[in-house]
């Protein structure tokens, strides 16, 4: 699940009472008051920290970067979309002998499709059960994996590879 200013990594302010630091305006632009709004005192303030003020992290600044949170956040919603095994399908969670990893096959109207998710900074070489993995798995492996183009594995007596880190 999502909330707003998830996709561009906004932060809270803490510094107000309860629900409210998170109820802080829409950072859009590096303009003042974010861009959410031109009235001189706005009824809740942007966040204007050195970290996650509307300066820093913003909608507009997003849109013009590759590797963005907001680019990235896209990037997972299209995929969600087009692979209906993400989005309807049942899943299981696959063993792995690497702690670093998490290995789950999705499956939908016969259809698997595995995701393998590298959580540490560096490279990491695992097994995995072959019973859990379907033959679709193997045709599919390079261009199907959800850690993008950079990544890549290889079949070798079930071993696999995942070449990106992500730490």
């Amino acid at each position: 699940m999502m909330q707003y200013g998830d996709e561009i990594g906004m932060g809270d302010d803490l510094t107000m009472d309860e629900r409210e630091c998170a109820r802080t305006p829409m950072q859009w632009t590096n303009e003042p008051r974010g861009g959410f709004s031109r009235a001189e005192r706005p009824v809740r303030p942007v966040i204007s920290d050195a970290v996650y003020g509307y300066e820093k992290v913003n909608v507009a600044q997003q849109r013009r970067e590759p590797e963005s949170l907001l680019s990235w956040t896209e990037r997972r919603i299209r995929m969600r979309k087009e692979c209906p095994e993400l989005g309807w399908g049942d899943y299981t969670v696959l063993r792995v002998d690497a702690p670093e990893v998490l290995a789950i096959r999705h499956d939908f109207r016969g259809v698997s499709m595995p995701t393998l998710h590298n959580f540490s900074s560096r490279r990491q070489s695992f097994a995995v059960d072959p019973e859990a993995i379907t033959a679709a798995f193997w045709s599919t492996c390079s261009t199907k994996t959800t850690a993008g183009p950079r990544a890549a594995c290889t079949r070798s007596r079930f071993r696999l590879t995942v070449l990106a880190g992500t730490g």
